[in-house]
């Protein structure tokens, strides 16, 4: 009975990133919002996750909109794509320390 009145309230890593990736495309119900920001502030995984996440959506949103008609990815596109996500990588990294 605690176990699921503590999971009320302080959600899993896997229901979290689960609700990080359902709000990237649909608005979370008020409910699964203050679940979501409550487990963020107490866990730096998904807090990551979550920022990777919404770099990713908006690489690939960017990606979309710029060639609707071209459904695959160059080798340079994935070089490219690489690159920013090491520098992020980097960038997070020097935030960090």
């Amino acid at each position: 009975m605690y176990k699921r009145i503590i999971h009320l309230f302080v959600l899993s890593c896997q229901k979290a990133t689960f609700l990080i990736e359902k709000q990237l495309h649909t608005p979370l119900l008020p409910l699964e919002k203050w679940q979501l920001r409550t487990h963020l502030s107490l866990c730096k995984y998904c807090t990551a996750y979550k920022h990777k996440a919404v770099f990713l959506d908006n690489i690939m949103a960017d990606e979309r909109t710029a060639d609707e008609s071209n459904h695959s990815f160059s080798e340079q596109e994935i070089d490219r794509l690489k690159e920013k996500y090491k520098s992020l990588s980097v960038n997070r990294r020097k935030l960090c320390k």
